[in-house]
């Protein structure tokens, strides 16, 4: 993940959805407790702005 989206974002390492959503907010926006933890091809990226590594 880090040789393809992890050169034009940055991604964090580890891939924790628990760490910017509660256990809640994951289950009413039905995302797979499989998903919460570790990289996958389904996998949310909660990127801003300011992890756009490509700069002008």
């Amino acid at each position: 993940m880090h040789k393809t989206l992890g050169m034009l974002f940055a991604l964090p390492n580890p891939y924790d959805l628990t760490r910017d959503f509660d256990e809640a907010t994951l289950i009413r926006n039905v995302i797979p407790r499989v998903n919460w933890h570790g990289w996958s091809p389904n996998s949310v990226l909660v990127i801003e702005k300011d992890d756009l590594l490509l700069k002008p």
